[in-house]
């Protein structure tokens, strides 16, 4: 019986260092009695680490379009590319997955617009701090920004922005953003 609780151990390390990275992995050995017949079992717990972080999502919109965001009413976006800034101290993966799926519950401001474009680029950077706000301003100094868009959890002016594709990209990768494989 240790013999098979022994390869089974082996067995869920071998495929849990996959993903290590998010991954931690506990054992431990639990006797109980039932019957009079002593029982080894083994205790997994697995903790999956939540990433925290900034991200930003680079947008194709393809033509003219006019938007209903909620309580904004109707917006008008020009053709072009958008990037937009957000953040996720709890499960920044989520959230890009969240943003990547098509058939979802409107809850924020960007996903009013998202079915309209095509995500062409996302970014990311780790951080246990809120740095969206920050990232946010240098994008509103170089790029044309949407009034209230996604910012109406803090004080900014816009978390979503207008520019071509390569200045945006620039910008990215002025602040050291990894690429999220999409």
């Amino acid at each position: 019986m240790s013999r098979l609780f022994g390869w089974l151990r082996m067995f869920w390390i071998s495929f849990f260092a996959v993903a290590s990275e998010l991954i931690e992995i506990n054992f431990g050995l639990c006797d109980t009695i039932r019957g009079g017949i002593r029982i080894g079992l083994i205790r997994t717990y697995v903790h999956i680490l939540s990433m925290k972080g900034t991200y930003l999502l680079v947008m194709a919109l393809h033509k003219d379009a006019s938007v209903m965001v909620g309580k904004h009413g109707i917006i008008h976006f020009k053709k072009g590319y958008y990037v937009y800034v957000g953040s996720a101290l709890n499960g920044l993966e989520q959230r890009i997955q969240r943003h990547l799926r098509t058939n979802k519950k409107i809850h924020w401001h960007i996903d009013y617009l998202l079915p309209f474009t095509e995500i062409v680029e996302v970014l990311y950077k780790e951080n246990t701090r809120r740095e969206e706000c920050s990232i946010a301003l240098l994008f509103k100094r170089n790029f044309t920004d949407i009034p209230d868009f996604g910012c109406s959890d803090c004080s900014c002016k816009s978390h979503l922005f207008h520019g071509s594709f390569k200045e945006l990209s620039q910008t990215a990768n002025d602040l050291q953003m990894k690429k999220y494989l999409i």
